[in-house]
């Protein structure tokens, strides 16, 4: 498969060849790299049968005249072939930060089915409570989030535990040492790395990043949750009316309290972050900052897919 460019007819006297530009960061107009391909003056598409799958590109196409280039605006693209269940086509945003629109709990999970494969503590919420799952893409990583969490009353060391807050291949990573005296009920090392299979697609199973600080690194201030997966994807499903621009949505679903729970950063040692999410809030920006381990809250889960 190969990534399309198509641009409109251009009279051929007015160009004498078209150059395609090709970059993995945004591309400076006034530092082009070397031209991908060089082509007609007549041309009006470009097949880049190179592109290298589950990768996001910056194309630029320039008219060429007597020495003289016609820049195009800059185009980014995805190359993902498969971005597993649901639809492939972005709904709103781009290929660095998107939205592609809902899947079906059957085309995905729901809270039993996803239980059966990999056990979740707490208290498991009802079936039928989980209508969609909500498809993004964010810094080269295809994201499902349900519309509502997937369990109550779970204590930090109970998804830490179970595997299911950090998602790597590992112990994880804490801005803290880990012992039973930062995480209240920790017992031992757990990895991290839980996965769960729909038909010929997997998915690592994780908590969501409350910011993007480094995981080494405590969240200090509600500055720091900006950007974050919470606040750049759930954060942007509220009314519509509430929005500054219809663009700054990726629906137009009024938001629900049910996007709330624990998240993968801490505010202090042994102190983890969670978020509430609110119907009033245009982005959510409620950082609960004085949650111990002790404390039970929500698991909203986010569901990674393993490219391919």
């Amino acid at each position: 498969m190969s990534v399309t460019l198509n641009w409109g007819a251009a009279n051929a006297a007015l160009a004498d060849s078209i150059k395609v530009y090709r970059a993995t960061t945004p591309l400076d107009v006034n530092n082009l790299p070397a031209a991908l391909a060089t082509l007609a003056g007549s041309a009006t598409s470009y097949a880049d049968t190179t592109a290298v799958r589950n990768t996001v590109y910056y194309y630029a196409v320039g008219h060429v005249r007597a020495g003289n280039e016609l820049l195009s605006p800059v185009l980014l693209m995805g190359h993902y072939p498969d971005t597993g269940p649901g639809p492939q086509t972005l709904l709103r945003g781009d290929w660095n930060l998107g939205y592609f629109g809902t899947c079906t709990p059957v085309q995905m999970f729901t809270p039993s089915t996803l239980n059966a494969q990999v056990p979740i503590p707490g208290t498991l919420t009802a079936d039928g409570t989980i209508t969609a799952w909500h498809k993004f893409i964010r810094k080269g990583k295809v994201l499902f989030i349900p519309n509502y969490y997937f369990t109550t009353t779970v204590q930090p060391y109970q998804l830490y535990n179970a595997g299911l807050l950090m998602g790597t291949n590992d112990n994880g990573t804490f801005p803290f040492t880990l012992n039973s005296g930062a995480m209240n009920g920790y017992t031992a090392p757990a990895n991290q790395y839980k996965l769960a299979t729909v038909g010929a697609y997997q998915f690592i199973v994780r908590a969501i990043r409350a910011s993007d600080k480094p995981l080494t690194s405590y969240i200090t201030g509600i500055t720091d949750i900006f950007p974050s997966e919470y606040n750049d994807l759930i954060g942007r499903m509220g009314s519509t009316s509430l929005a500054g621009s219809p663009q700054d949505k990726w629906s137009d679903l009024v938001g629900a309290a049910g996007f709330s729970g624990w998240t993968q950063n801490f505010t202090a040692n042994g102190v983890m972050a969670s978020m509430t999410s609110s119907a009033n809030l245009d982005v959510i920006a409620a950082l609960t900052m004085g949650n111990g381990f002790a404390q039970t809250q929500s698991w909203l889960p986010v569901l990674e897919l393993i490219l391919t």
